[in-house]
């Protein structure tokens, strides 16, 4: 399903262009876009935590959109 995604991430480990990091960290980014500001951050987090809600939702997400990032069948 996200087949282009995993060639493109996998070009950019390959060019150098990304890596992954030793230890555990999270990014900080802002982006801005004329007048409007937007800051947040980058992480990657267990699965089975986010499920048994020990990581919580910010915002409202549908089911269509979890599902189709869970394991593959």
């Amino acid at each position: 399903m996200y087949a282009k995604a995993a060639e493109n991430m996998h070009k950019m480990l390959e060019a150098g262009v990304i890596a992954r990091d030793e230890t555990a960290c999270y990014y900080v980014y802002r982006i801005i876009m004329g007048q409007h500001v937007q800051t947040g951050i980058v992480a990657s987090a267990s699965v089975a935590e986010y499920d048994m809600n020990r990581i919580k939702r910010h915002e409202f997400t549908r089911p269509d959109k979890e599902d189709d990032r869970g394991p593959p069948n």
